[in-house]
């Protein structure tokens, strides 16, 4: 029994020698391999490399340095595939050359021997944003208000309008709005999203009792809806609005066509505004707080038609007024506010065209062209000649000139006109088609945004081209017992232009703001029937004896300038605005033809019936006119409130 115990401790002991010297030898064997690795880590450094590389990709680069040194690399495809425009090393360490390499273009190399790994590293993720408004309970914006971010401890003041911006990491935060005499209020659950801005506009509540200190928590979307609410409930006017957001979802081109959309609203010929049944002249429009001219010579009246759509952010039609509007309505204010200072950078391109089965495709009928129509811009050929004179009949009171006389004053005053714009041509209507570009970009001046400039650029271009059947024309001398049906031809170019730019300097705020939108239209009606003279001889031939084309190629420009600042001074804050508009309505040679039918070699063919020789008139047979409004307006407003 001894003995054997004796032989099993023998046997143990051999076999942990055994094992020991096992794992002595491993040992030895990894620290030389550690060693290795250590001298090869040095050999980064001790390897010198030269080489010049110009438009090329990483792969030659390393390809270059492999014959240069004992190590090789592994990368993958598309790492390999980089391009560089330049490189250049002269007896530079192979540590460096790396670095040089990989700094920049999202790169990392790992050694492993003589082997170098190349990778990509991971795309950091972008921060958000979180910015909105701060406002009492009555909507009013409260400046200088303090916003601070639990999870980071970042802290923010709000600017002269109430805004803020705070640029955080993706994630969800809890944030602290106060304000002096304000009950503070904590909103959890804010999630930010890289690259992607969180609106949250806030509206506190008065601290009436007094007390120290008042804590109101609530989570995201409780706190942005009452804040978005507070100003609409507790306005001091009816109103109803519509927000670009709701304008993109819908097909509307133009504001004219926009408007008809609010409650209480009705549009004419998707242009002019109606207001509660009220007309146009007891109506009155706005553009960015700035009250707009009529762009129409006998009327008062705007044609909103000639704002596009994506240069709006909203429209607001207050229906009864307050002390702080403009007097001048008594139906409705329609009040138009442009795109603000972005609160994140962003930039949209798109592109739009349209059919429709009524129109495109199908014959359209016009003058002739200008090379410029597309454009929206008049190539000269609806000028009127320079040369005009007055053909007043009268020479002095009381005494005309002689019939013969006047008569060739008339025959050399329409010689002077040598563009033909009474032929009408044919044309293929084509689609309509609508290009927009929006770019916006904000640029932080200071680390806690208090400081930022900001601007918003679009450019619109759109054409539309329809054709709107009349069923019947029974006005004027026209006959009350036939249809006398016709078509009217419509051929539009808008142009739109906006530049807003915005300077925020702690509690001081400087806004720019610039539009510019030019219209042209050109609407040809044509009517065949039968007139109140001579139609009954023609009815029973079934020969219309009347054919009549009025063209009214109309262009309209509008151009507004505005500066206005916002500082807040103490418990004091001074608002204040510069602004000047232009509106100008050009109708370039307007004209009304008539056309009667000749029986020529037993056929009737139609033949324009001349103008009479007398004071020219509008509703003359054969006439052509010209009109140029232009209105000038400037305005500026001051006020302090405490």
């Amino acid at each position: 029994m001894y003995n054997s115990t004796k032989i099993n401790v023998i046997k143990s002991l051999c076999a942990m020698t055994r094992f020991a010297f096992l794992v002595t030898t491993v040992s030895i064997t990894l620290t030389g391999v550690l060693l290795g690795a250590d001298v090869k880590s040095q050999n980064l450094n001790e390897t010198k490399v030269t080489l010049t590389a110009k438009r090329t990709i990483l792969a030659e680069v390393l390809n270059k340095i492999e014959q240069q040194s004992e190590f090789s690399f592994s990368f993958s495809k598309k790492v390999g595939a980089i391009a560089l425009e330049s490189f250049q090393a002269e007896n530079k360490s192979l540590a460096n050359v790396l670095k040089e390499l990989t700094v920049g273009r999202h790169l990392k190399f790992t050694q492993l021997g003589d082997l170098i790994a190349l990778s990509e590293l991971p795309v950091p993720p972008k921060p958000g944003r979180i910015s909105g408004k701060i406002s009492d309970q009555e909507g009013e914006s409260l400046p200088g208000a303090s916003i601070k971010v639990i999870e980071t401890g970042n802290t923010a003041q709000a600017g002269a309008d109430g805004s803020y911006v705070i640029d955080l990491q993706p994630g969800t935060y809890t944030l602290v709005f106060s304000y002096i005499s304000f009950q503070t209020q904590r909103v959890t659950g804010v999630l930010v999203t890289g690259s992607k801005n969180t609106p949250l506009n806030v509206s506190l509540k008065m601290d009436s009792k007094g007390l120290k200190e008042v804590v109101v928590s609530s989570d995201y979307k409780k706190a942005s809806v009452a804040g978005l609410l507070a100003k609409q409930k507790n306005a001091a006017e009816i109103s109803n609005g519509i927000s670009a957001e709701q304008i993109s979802r819908s097909p509307d081109k133009n504001i004219g066509e926009s408007l008809k959309r609010i409650s209480g609203v009705s549009s004419v010929d998707n242009k002019f505004v109606l207001v509660r049944g009220i007309g146009e002249r007891y109506n009155s429009a706005m553009l960015d707080g700035t009250v707009l001219p009529s762009t129409e010579a006998q009327t008062r009246n705007f044609s909103f038609d000639m704002i596009p759509s994506n240069l709006v952010d909203n429209v607001v039609v207050s229906k009864t007024i307050t002390p702080d509007m403009n007097a001048s309505f008594a139906g409705g204010l329609i009040q138009v506010n442009t795109k603000d200072i972005p609160s994140e950078n962003f930039m949209s391109f798109t592109a739009g065209v349209s059919y429709n089965d009524q129109s495109t495709g199908k014959n359209f009928l016009s003058h002739k062209r200008g090379r410029y129509d597309y454009w929206g811009f008049d190539d000269g050929g609806r000028n009127s000649p320079s040369n005009l004179v007055v053909t007043d009949k009268e020479v002095e009171p009381n005494r005309s000139m002689p019939e013969a006389e006047y008569q060739q004053k008339l025959v050399d005053q329409s010689r002077r006109f040598t563009n033909d714009n009474f032929t009408v041509y044919k044309y293929k209507t084509a689609p309509s088609q609508n290009y927009q570009f929006t770019i916006g970009r904000l640029l932080k001046l200071d680390t806690l945004n208090k400081n930022r400039f900001g601007f918003t650029g679009s450019l619109s271009y759109r054409n539309t081209q329809n054709i709107n059947e009349i069923e019947r024309q029974n006005r004027s001398d026209w006959n009350l017992d036939t249809e006398n049906a016709g078509k009217a031809y419509g051929f539009n170019t808008t142009i739109g232009v906006l530049l807003n730019a915005g300077l925020q300097l702690g509690k001081n705020r400087i806004t720019l703001r610039n539009v510019f939108t030019h219209m042209y239209d050109n609407v040809l009606i044509r009517n065949i029937g039968y007139d109140n003279v001579l139609g009954g001889d023609f009815i029973p031939l079934n020969t219309p004896n009347r054919i009549q084309e009025a063209d009214d190629p109309t262009f309209t420009d509008l151009l507004q300038n505005k500066l206005s600042g916002q500082h807040q001074l103490g418990r004091a804050k001074l608002e204040w605005e510069l602004a000047k508009t232009f509106i100008e309505r050009k109708e370039k040679d307007l004209t009304i033809a008539n056309s009667s039918p000749q029986l020529v070699n037993g056929a009737y063919q139609y033949f324009y019936i001349p103008g009479n020789f007398n004071q020219p008139q509008i509703s003359d047979n054969l006439s052509r006119h010209t009109y140029k409004n232009d209105e000038h307006h400037y305005s500026w407003t001051a006020s302090v409130t405490f």
